[in-house]
């Protein structure tokens, strides 16, 4: 019979659970060790499906994943709703509560653990038998995909996806089966086999925007709206860069997003950051890690062959984007970084948008510089808003400038080299009025042609 319980939830009925000890005169002494509580009225199995599936998937699947658990085990999922929540499942049929004695009078005493009713343990088999099959199903079909992808980026992972968790292993045979099909990526597996490693291709064929897919390893950077981690990919082994705003801030959160529009408009460019995988809500995303930064590499870009490489890639990742009324506005050596031996042109966060789709209008004020000083035209600390591709020219000269002088440019002094061919160059390139520079790309490579073959 159930034995009442001050302060026991009323629809619990709660049985004793006795210790018997047999006194030296025969007579019985019995010693309570537990109580078992459990609803008071048992749900039908409709109501029991119905109440499990209500739940979070991966609450459920913690929960049927074990039919009995220790109270430390519950406190440690569920913090300071443990009590609660042991309670609410218990009224509604999902467990079997385990509680000591009560230690004062109104309070029932601890909770010990729980165990799954007949009904949730049935259901528990029954989806296990279930994914048994699926999982089963789905290898079978990997199989398939992989004979039909040899030599693809995704082989390594399809060769390792008994490890998977079934979740990850139907994602997989989407990718992979999309793959086979040519519909992913189609027409630029070629072009982007280039410039990513199988790795790095294979994390970005199956990005599905979670967080929980890369395990930080250690901080590469820090700024004062985000921070980069370089991170491992859990399902590919791939270590690349992870890019997450500091705070939720309006602010931090256009920047990110600006930087994830700029990869999917011109992602495919070889001299453009690409980005692998990003947050819906824009937050963070994913990046190739970079071997090294121009910031770090000043004296052997002094070289002629290396200031070339690295102008030319920086002016080639600034075409299709000008061409396109994107402006970078933030050009300097920490922005230029180096993946598989190339120069890349990164961090677009404070770029401007082509006429007609800023993102929120009247943001960037006249009189606010945009950029950083000394690599910042002076039309940035004017009105950034008009400024054109001449404003990114002009961060290209003092580049230049101080690749060959090894010196920090000063807020519109222009950094001119001692050699008279690049002297020339740069001072066309860093003119105060944007009228007087280069007005494209194009021109600016015409001045410098001669200095490549000289």
């Amino acid at each position: 019979m159930p034995q009442e319980i001050p302060g026991l939830p009323a629809p619990l009925d709660a049985f004793p659970v006795y210790r018997v000890h047999e006194r030296k005169n025969g007579s019985e002494r019995y010693e309570l060790l537990r109580l078992t509580v459990e609803a008071a009225a048992k749900p039908t199995h409709e109501q029991l499906y119905e109440t499990l599936q209500a739940l979070p998937a991966g609450t459920r699947n913690w929960l049927t994943r074990q039919v009995v658990r220790k109270a430390a085990s519950i406190h440690d999922r569920f913090k300071e709703e443990a009590l609660a929540t042991a309670y609410h499942w218990c009224t509604a049929g999902l467990v079997r509560l385990d509680l000591l004695p009560p230690r004062h009078e109104g309070n029932p005493g601890p909770l010990i653990g729980w165990k799954l009713t007949e009904g949730v343990s049935s259901y528990a088999n029954n989806q296990r038998e279930q994914t048994e099959q699926e999982t089963m199903s789905i290898s079978a079909q990997l199989a398939e995909a992989r004979a039909r992808l040899a030599d693809h980026p995704l082989v390594p992972l399809l060769l390792a996806s008994d490890a998977m968790d079934i979740e990850y292993k139907s994602h997989l045979l989407i990718v992979a089966e999309n793959a086979a099909e040519g519909t992913i990526l189609a027409g630029r597996m070629s072009e982007l086999r280039t410039y990513l490693t199988d790795g790095e291709l294979a994390t970005l064929l199956v990005a599905r925007q979670q967080y929980r897919d890369y395990k930080p390893v250690g901080e590469l950077a820090r700024g004062g709206q985000a921070i980069v981690f370089s991170s491992r990919h859990k399902h590919t082994d791939q270590i690349v860069a992870v890019k997450r705003a500091k705070s939720r801030d309006d602010s931090a959160v256009r920047r990110m997003r600006r930087e994830i529009e700029v990869a999917e408009i011109f992602g495919g460019h070889p001299h453009i950051m690409p980005i692998l995988d990003a947050s819906p809500d824009g937050d963070w995303f994913v990046m190739p890690l970079a071997q090294t930064t121009a910031l770090l590499e000043m004296d052997q870009l002094r070289q002629a062959q290396q200031l070339k490489a690295i102008v030319m890639s920086v002016l080639d990742g600034l075409r299709k984007p000008h061409a396109k009324g994107w402006i970078h506005r933030d050009i300097k050596p920490e922005n230029i970084l180096k993946i598989q031996g190339r120069w890349v042109v990164a961090d677009w966060g404070i770029g401007k948008r082509p006429h007609g789709q800023t993102s929120t209008p009247g943001h960037t004020r006249a009189g606010t510089l945009y950029g950083t000083e000394g690599y910042a035209a002076p039309e940035l600390s004017d009105d950034a808003h008009k400024a054109g591709p001449e404003a990114d020219i002009y961060s290209v000269g003092q580049l230049i400038g101080a690749i060959l002088t090894g010196r920090v440019p000063q807020a519109n002094i222009p950094l001119l080299p001692d050699d008279r061919g690049w002297r020339e160059v740069v001072a066309a390139a860093t003119a105060f009025d944007p009228q007087s520079r280069p007005s494209d790309v194009d021109e600016f490579e015409d001045l410098c042609a001669p200095l490549w073959h000289g």
